[in-house]
């Protein structure tokens, strides 16, 4: 849509029904650009940093995945997001396996990654975890957090997390 009175260009797109082989493709992308009094400019491939506040205006979008699945008991899904604004640059990935053959085994690792070009910024947060359960209920698990954010101060946090909320071990 291209907006003369509003000085707005826009654009949305939507994956679907689409595949590779055997694998499902869905996500959506947007792209937003405004020349008028307050100029601004967003285009988003799945979505946005999760600390990031998107542009008024901009819709929610999902992320770009890659799913393959044997019913409901194996999935291993990849997703992923990619944005550039006026002033940041994003994205990230989390990939996923689960199998349940009676006991579940649930394995994920992601990141996320947002740079503010102006006053420089950057944060970038990982997760990796591991759930072993059964009928619904987890057995054991360790899920590791970590965010590395600077440049003043550069600043490392981590953080494990055992199968109770009462085993967690921060660290600066």
């Amino acid at each position: 849509m291209i907006d003369f009175g509003a000085k707005l260009l826009s654009l949305d797109a939507t994956i679907r029904d689409s595949r590779i082989v055997v694998w499902t493709l869905t996500g959506d992308m947007a792209f937003r650009l405004c020349w008028g009094d307050q100029p601004n400019f967003a285009i988003a491939l799945g979505g946005f940093h999760p600390h990031f506040q998107p542009p008024p205006g901009f819709p929610a979008l999902r992320r770009l995945t890659v799913g393959l699945g044997a019913g409901d008991w194996i999935r291993i899904t990849c997703s992923s997001y990619q944005a550039l604004t006026s002033n940041s640059l994003q994205f990230g990935a989390r990939a996923e396996l689960y199998i349940n053959a009676g006991v579940y085994v649930k394995g994920w690792i992601g990141f996320d990654a947002l740079i503010i070009y102006s006053p420089f910024s950057l944060e970038v947060d990982i997760s990796a975890g591991l759930e072993i359960g059964a009928g619904g209920v987890k057995m054991a698990g360790v899920h590791l957090d970590g965010t590395l954010t600077g440049p003043t101060p550069w600043r490392v946090r981590g953080r494990r997390r055992s199968r109770s909320s009462s085993s967690t071990s921060p660290s600066t």
